[in-house]
């Protein structure tokens, strides 16, 4: 295996002498700012998933109140046309 075979093959496989050569190649702030980015936007995923879930539980809420509203809107027209009649 050739140097740079081997030197391609560390950085893939291990993380701790990527960063040390990142850091070589003033690199190492740049992917902490990616890693710390990269774990905000999981929490935000997170966040986003949990208010998803939030938001259907209130849309069948919702329509469960439409559905009553219909019924008693029905049942009004209903009582009216017989006090008309």
């Amino acid at each position: 295996m050739s140097l740079k075979e081997e030197f391609l093959a560390l950085l893939e496989s291990d993380v701790e002498f990527r960063y040390a050569v990142a850091g070589k190649l003033d690199l190492l702030e740049l992917l902490r700012r990616l890693d710390s980015i990269e774990a905000e936007l999981k929490a935000l995923r997170e966040d986003f998933n949990s208010m998803l879930a939030e938001i259907r539980s209130m849309n069948v809420r919702l329509s469960r109140v439409e559905r009553t509203l219909e019924k008693l809107t029905l049942g009004i027209e209903e009582e009216a046309r017989l006090v008309v009649k």
